[in-house]
């Protein structure tokens, strides 16, 4: 009994912040299998996932979790999270574990990101710079923001996209691209954040590998362009 008096204390320190005046209240249930990690790691990945299901009630946002090589998949989700809103504070209200998965239902105070809702105009350049420039798209939108034409957007997202060839394996084209992106307020010019990624694809057709890897880098560059973005504006 004293065991999981404990966690359950522990599961509501984790998500305690201070609340904010702009928060809007919710409650919202997450759902976590009982894994090698024990009831503790389960009861973790349940309060994340509710967490999660809170800030999409409150924004409208689809907020998904994604696969990604060598932490980018936490980059990724954070970023979306962060910039459709945040969790200042959630209090665990039950919790139970039923056929093999551990439910937590929370009471969550979530702030809107700083970011929300801006629209943001892609504006890329060079080989590979359709499919980056759809990459990109993909973060923003998971994040809450729209994508503008260039008429009355918020931010602008610039920048350079290159691929190269690798060589191929096994009959496999392996291409890598880069992208070296800012993001900025066109209304005084002021550079929010500014980031370079390389990324690295391979297909069956050599125009796909080229595609694939300027996807992926306009994809995860943005992504890591909109945490330094949000960091810089404190949030």
């Amino acid at each position: 009994m004293r065991r999981a008096l404990l966690l359950a204390a522990a599961l509501v320190a984790a998500c305690a912040h201070a609340p904010s005046p702009r928060a809007a209240v919710v409650e919202a249930e997450g759902w976590a299998p009982l894994g090698a990690d024990g009831a503790p790691g389960a009861r973790r990945r349940a309060l994340a996932d509710a967490e999660r299901a809170a800030v999409e009630k409150v924004s409208g946002v689809r907020v998904t979790g994604r696969t990604r090589v060598d932490g980018d998949l936490a980059v990724a989700q954070t970023v979306e999270t962060r910039a459709s809103g945040t969790v200042r504070r959630c209090e665990v209200l039950s919790e139970s574990d039923e056929g093999g998965f551990h439910r937590v239902r929370v009471r969550a105070w979530v702030a809107p990101g700083p970011l929300a809702g801006r629209r943001v105009a892609v504006r890329l350049s060079g080989p590979g710079a359709k499919s980056a420039a759809a990459g990109a798209r993909k973060s923003l939108l998971a994040g809450g923001f729209s994508v503008a034409d260039g008429k009355g957007a918020d931010l602008e997202l610039d920048g350079e996209v290159s691929v190269r060839a690798l060589g191929t394996l096994d009959g496999f084209y392996s291409r890598r691209a880069r992208v070296s992106l800012s993001l900025r307020r066109p209304s005084n010019g002021s550079v929010l954040a500014e980031e370079s990624r390389e990324i690295s694809a391979v297909d069956a057709a050599p125009d796909a590998a080229d595609a694939r890897a300027a996807e992926l880098a306009g994809e995860l560059g943005t992504a890591r362009l909109l945490k330094g973005a949000l960091a810089r504006l404190g949030d």
